[in-house]
């Protein structure tokens, strides 16, 4: 049984291989979308980003991006309990707090109903992970052609344009 399919799975957590061969079957073009959105993100070219907590308005700045973020808890005992494909934490401008966003990846939405959930999961896991303030948003190619049906079941969607295509991020 590989450890991908250990029953024991959540009481232990996976190895080290077992991630490894859960992500193994993504194609490059995850991982391409994937280093397009950190460049990004990594750049000068992010504004500060406002959002409402408790009826108080918030500004953030960027503070730090991970690629293969890793959600851990007590509960967990410190397991890895799972990964966002991108993170991105901002910090309020008076340092009173923070706000985190979650990134999932999708060159090609197979199925709207399967990144639906792929996105709760991942809010399940912040929530998990002790984050209180955060959003979990699915990053898509803007040609993709079941993003607008993405956009009606579910709502936002972050798009990029094709690697190579006039307005890369």
């Amino acid at each position: 049984m590989s450890p991908n399919h250990d029953v024991r799975a959540p009481v232990y957590g996976r190895t080290p291989s077992g991630w490894h061969d859960d992500a193994s079957d993504r194609d490059a073009g995850h991982d391409q979308m994937q280093l397009q959105m950190l460049r990004y993100w990594r750049s000068d070219k992010l504004e500060p980003i406002e959002r409402e907590i408790f009826s108080k308005k918030y500004t953030f700045v960027r503070q730090i991006v991970w690629a293969e973020f890793p959600f851990t808890s007590h509960a967990s005992r410190g397991r890895i309990m799972g990964f966002a494909d991108i993170a991105v934490r901002y910090r309020a401008a008076d340092d009173s707090l923070y706000w985190l966003q979650f990134y999932e990846l999708k060159p090609r939405i197979g199925s709207v109903g399967s990144l639906i959930r792929q996105c709760e999961a991942v809010a399940n896991l912040a929530e998990l992970a002790g984050f209180k303030h955060f959003e979990v948003l699915p990053a898509v190619y803007s040609d993709d052609p079941k993003a607008i049906i993405f956009e009606e079941m579910h709502g936002r969607l972050v798009f990029l344009p094709r690697p190579g295509a006039e307005g890369e991020p």
